[in-house]
């Protein structure tokens, strides 16, 4: 794939293009004649510290008025010399911003500011556009690295979020060696809101919010009826936490990235059932035949849950996943245990979290708590009535997500096979919303859409008989609807 095939009229001559283009020179020209912030024009100065400048925008993220002040203030003695290197010198000095970077830092926090670690990156990039991106905070970063990645951007061997940001615009610099400077600098951020923009107009409106939960909570249950795509949806979601879902992307690129995580052991796929228990999921005393002397001895084996969390552990630079289907079969309670407090996204164990939670499991005696690098997605049939409900204890700990019948990819299909899987997907659609049992929402009913997609009309004509009329008759006898449907 190439930068400019996906998205080519990202360049653009817009009002932050010319605003960079205009105050950015001027910037790097107060450094190089080593003028205090203080004797700047007072719109240039203005413009630099304002929450939305001409580099990018800081909303909640920007230095605080009384932080402002202090680089005003501190500026002569701090910021004079270390700007005259970087801009009178042609290349990226790592070591010089690093330097610069701690300083902008202190002089933040010395009265007890918080860190403004994307303001502070902000500052130096506004003298840097050829070495530094307008991309400035962590997680964009890294969003944009996944991204970049299948285009061909050199993977990133490690150092400062500054060390970061060169590495991304000396990959764009590479791919438009022609083009204008300020135009290059400001495209890493154009090219990262044209995939956002993709994504929505895709109808990716699941699979974002997915991951935007799952990195909140870490914890989240895909729910629905059906044929709604709940497991189909997992590996989507897995793949789009690195930001790796791409325009043009086909279902089998997913799924190689997704069975390529599997084999690396970072998914681990498992389904509830009702004899599922605690010493199969976390830890239990197993027999173990001696191949020699045929003697059986009994040891504490590690269940699923227990192995990926010890191996995301050690591994704290990569996610793990463990996706469990049909969640709501298992009995909860026996298969969590004590362990569903340590689920929480504040009880885990990781940088910065200080409210972890240990428990002793009960066979092993070893202290045991959840990384918070891993994160667990569940599916849940919402017209099983074979099986109770999410007690409130687990429900607490996990957000859910409704996956609802898309009717706009049935359309997508052959005309032919459309035209009539359109038509019998709204005489059942008719008949839920018609004959309702009262107790669910029709998008918790609404068979999904993956039967009524074929490849062509004999297929569809075999799913309607033999999956759909089957499923709405079960309905029927399950009390979820009111009145038997009739073909």
């Amino acid at each position: 794939m190439k930068l400019n095939t996906t998205f080519p009229e990202v360049f653009a001559n817009d009002g932050w293009g010319k605003s960079f283009a205009h105050y950015v020179p001027k910037f790097i020209e107060y450094a190089k004649n080593k003028t205090a912030i203080a004797d700047w024009q007072r719109e240039d100065r203005e413009q630099f510290l304002a929450s939305e400048n001409c580099v990018s925008s800081l909303k909640q993220g920007n230095f605080t008025h009384e932080q402002r002040q202090l680089i005003v203030e501190a500026w002569t003695d701090s910021f004079t010399e270390p700007l005259y290197e970087i801009v009178t010198s042609d290349s990226y000095n790592s070591q010089l911003c690093k330097k610069l970077f701690d300083e902008i830092i202190n002089i933040t926090t010395q009265n007890g500011g918080k860190n403004m670690w994307a303001a502070a990156i902000r500052f130096i990039a506004a003298f840097q556009p050829k070495n530094l991106s307008t991309v400035v905070t962590a997680k964009n970063m890294w969003e944009l690295y996944h991204i970049l990645r299948p285009f061909g951007m050199p993977e990133f061997k490690g150092g400062t979020d500054l060390d970061f940001s060169h590495h991304i615009q000396k990959y764009i610099n590479e791919q438009y060696p022609n083009e204008d400077i300020f135009l290059r600098s400001t495209y890493t951020w154009r090219f990262y809101e044209k995939v956002e923009e993709w994504k929505k107009s895709n109808g990716m409106e699941l699979i974002e919010d997915s991951v935007k939960l799952l990195r909140s909570k870490k914890n989240l249950i895909l729910q629905g009826a059906p044929g709604t795509g709940k497991t189909y949806n997992t590996a989507s979601i897995i793949v789009e936490m690195d930001g790796q879902y791409m325009p043009d992307m086909s279902r089998e690129d997913i799924m190689a990235i997704y069975n390529q995580k599997i084999k690396d052991g970072l998914v681990q796929f498992t389904t509830f059932h009702q004899s599922m228990d605690y010493e199969d999921f976390i830890e239990g005393i197993k027999p173990t035949m001696d191949k020699i002397t045929k003697q059986i001895t009994y040891e504490v084996e590690p269940g699923i849950f227990k192995s990926i969390c010890e191996n995301a552990r050690k591994d704290r630079n990569k996610k793990y996943y463990i996706i469990i289907d049909e969640i709501n079969r298992g009995n909860l309670a026996k298969i969590f245990g004590d362990l569903i407090t340590l689920l929480e996204t504040d009880k885990r164990e990781g940088d910065g979290i200080v409210n972890t939670i240990y428990a002793t499991l009960p066979y092993s005696k070893e202290p045991f708590s959840v990384p918070d690098n891993l994160y667990i997605i569940g599916t849940m049939n919402t017209t099983d009535r074979s099986v109770g409900s999410i007690d409130y204890a687990l429900r607490r700990r996990f957000s859910f997500i409704t996956v609802k019948s898309n009717e706009s990819l049935i359309k997508m299909q052959n005309h032919e096979v459309a035209e009539k899987a359109i038509l019998r997907f709204n005489k059942v659609k008719a008949h839920i919303e018609n004959y309702p049992s009262g107790d669910i929402d029709l998008d918790d009913l609404m068979i999904g859409h993956s039967y009524f997609m074929a490849s062509d009309l004999k297929e569809l004509d075999m799913k309607w008989k033999y999956e759909v009329l089957p499923l709405l008759d079960e309905y029927y006898k399950d009390g979820l609807i009111s009145k038997k449907f009739e073909v």
